[in-house]
């Protein structure tokens, strides 16, 4: 009789294995106690749901020198190009830096996920890590590059190598008051941007329409440079009366297609 309640008790226990969980039964009366199942992996999405296909960018570089921008080789000692890619300018450090051969005039990115993309390429000396140890020159940036799925984008760039820009931007006081373009008394408003530079004395001149409120010198030679901004009266003309031009110096150029940006520069008048 022991035997055979002994044989039925193991072919329960047997049963209750194939049923996906363990029930054991407390010698004190106390009831059963059930085991977890093993982790079962979530489905696999559903056949029509979306998978980003990454896609890749095909990163050209032109480069340029003088004031005619004549195409020109890798200047010596500049070996490297930087391709800077960053899949959200509001968020730091989440850019991507890869280095190519200068002399090599385009290269294949690895890939991205599809979205915007702002780009630059950077021309220099860099270490391995992509860490900069000399910045020769550098492109403007190219902003919202959209990927598509799988796709690939061809990105072409062309920058100067030996010349470089100013930029500034201006407002009005008069007797010392905010005031505007039309609140100078004269019949035509234009502001002059004169950089002078401090090695020869040479002087880069441009004429901006007064209502723009900002602008950039001609291509500039590097050097150190005295900004002087002026309100004139007619293209070409005189410092409008009641008005002292602004003089910023000590305005630095050393690397090619650099916008050296100098805010804004309130210009002052005076009336009686």
């Amino acid at each position: 009789m022991k035997k055979l309640a002994l044989i039925t008790l193991l072919f329960g226990s047997v049963a209750q294995l194939g049923t996906g969980c363990i029930i054991i039964s407390d010698d004190d009366g106390g009831g059963p106690i059930e085991r977890p199942d093993a982790y079962v992996p979530p489905p696999p999405p559903p056949p029509d749901a979306y998978v980003p296909i990454p896609g890749d960018f095909v990163i050209e570089w032109e480069l340029l020198a003088g004031d005619n921008d004549t195409v020109v080789t890798c200047p010596p000692g500049s070996d490297d190009i930087a391709v800077i890619i960053d899949p959200d300018p509001n968020v730091d450090n989440d850019e991507t830096c890869t280095l190519f051969d200068c002399s090599a005039g385009s290269d294949l990115t690895g890939t991205f996920p599809p979205g915007l993309y702002d780009i630059q390429v950077k021309l220099g000396v860099y270490n391995s890590d992509c860490s900069e140890v000399e910045l020769h020159a550098e492109s403007n940036l190219e902003v919202d590059v959209d990927l598509g799925d799988g796709e690939r984008i061809t990105v072409p760039f062309s920058f100067s190598v030996d010349r470089a820009f100013i930029s500034l931007a201006w407002d009005i006081t008069v007797n010392d008051a905010p005031a505007s373009c039309d609140d100078v008394d004269v019949d035509s408003q234009v502001v002059s941007i004169l950089s002078t530079a401090g090695s020869d004395g040479t002087g880069y001149d441009v004429e901006i329409d007064c209502t723009v409120g900002e602008g950039v010198s001609p291509k500039l030679p590097f050097d150190e440079y005295v900004v002087s901004v002026s309100l004139i009266d007619v293209p070409g003309g005189g410092v409008i009366p009641g008005h002292d031009p602004v003089n910023v110096p000590n305005v630095v150029l050393e690397y090619g297609n650099q916008y050296n940006d100098l805010g804004t520069v309130t210009l002052p008048v005076v009336t009686p």
